[in-house]
């Protein structure tokens, strides 16, 4: 349900509430069910025109990002974890991009670990010579700005404009290169 529904984002909220509410008329207390409706709110938050919560960040050098002060023209919160099963293979992804990006001063890009394990973040992040500001609060899934914007999957990526305002979000590196 959550991969064909919930991260598809070419099926409407309203149908995935009316899928939901037929499976619930016979099964109201069903926690599979439940969940996916949590799920659903949890989407339902962050969306590509909405404005970008007041959050703070803290990263690995313990300096606060407050994203209601940045003011590049373009910021992309990437979330992923050193427990996800493509993990070497997406940071060498995003190394590369990040590469491409850094001579380009009108992107930012903030890198948020779901680890809980902080020491296995630290580890993954010790050396990283591409300078983006590295956050992991090892909260995962109860974190502040994961509930904020409904980040329901790693790896996600939320783009943002200088207003503060989501102009993309998604699951794929490739798709912020097309942005």
């Amino acid at each position: 349900f959550n991969r064909y529904f919930l991260q598809d984002r070419s099926v409407s909220k309203d149908e995935v509430r009316e899928v939901l509410d037929l499976f619930k008329q016979n099964n109201q207390r069903s926690l599979f069910l439940l969940g996916v409706e949590s799920s659903l709110r949890l989407t339902e938050k962050g969306g590509i025109g909405d404005t970008l919560p007041e959050l703070e960040l803290i990263t690995k050098k313990k300096d606060t990002i407050r994203t209601a002060l940045i003011e590049e023209p373009r910021t992309m919160l990437v979330f992923w974890a050193t427990w996800m099963n493509n993990q070497y293979e997406f940071i060498g992804n995003l190394r590369k991009q990040i590469k491409a990006y850094k001579d380009n001063d009108s992107i930012r890009i903030i890198s948020l670990s779901l680890d809980s394990e902080i020491y296995k973040w630290e580890n993954s992040v010790r050396y990283d010579t591409v300078g983006v500001d590295n956050c992991c609060d090892g909260l995962v899934w109860d974190s502040p700005v994961v509930k904020e914007l409904g980040i329901t999957d790693i790896p996600t990526f939320v783009l943002f404009d200088e207003k503060h305002r989501i102009i993309s979000r998604g699951h794929t590196s490739e798709q912020k290169n097309k942005e």
